[in-house]
């Protein structure tokens, strides 16, 4: 029986979805190259903005794919996220290192205040909160934070 809950895995050539990026210049090529995802993958590097189906989607695939990782804590991390970013654009992505064999979520926050090219107060403060909350540093091996002084490249053809 099909599992509907299950993202459906887009074919060669397919578009983005409306709102999302995907950096063409990353190794998994896709979608403009011939690299089409086997069932049950997530197209790696598909990049979704918080409130889209995409960012839920991402989420959803990655916690039934990762049995160890307990929803609660994912969701304590966005609420944080959130409260050192507040009004920042917030993303998820899911990455795949063909070396370890193994995925990571990636959740970054734009248009941050960099206080030089490594560091941003949002983060910073993340971080810092980060280290006083056990069940956050527990994540650390399968979810990552990271932050860009620029616009989210999604939003970049919104009218």
């Amino acid at each position: 029986m099909l599992d509907t809950h299950m993202p459906t895995t887009p074919s060669v050539g397919s578009q983005v979805p409306a709102g999302c990026w995907i950096d063409q210049s990353d190794w998994s090529d896709w979608p403009q190259g011939d690299h089409a995802c086997s069932p049950n993958e997530w197209p790696y590097n598909l990049e979704a903005p918080k409130g889209t189906r995409e960012f839920c989607r991402i989420i959803d695939w990655f916690l039934r794919n990762h049995p160890q990782l307990y929803g609660p804590d994912l969701g304590q991390c966005l609420a944080l996220i959130e409260e050192c970013a507040p009004g920042k654009t917030v993303t998820a992505r899911v990455s795949y290192d063909p070396e370890m064999g193994s995925y990571t979520l990636w959740f970054t926050m734009y248009e941050c205040q960099m206080d030089d090219d490594l560091d941003s107060q949002e983060l910073t403060l993340y971080c810092n909160r980060e280290r006083e909350i056990e069940s956050l540093s527990d994540l650390n091996e399968l979810v990552a934070v990271w932050h860009h002084a620029r616009p989210f490249p999604g939003h970049k053809n919104r009218t």
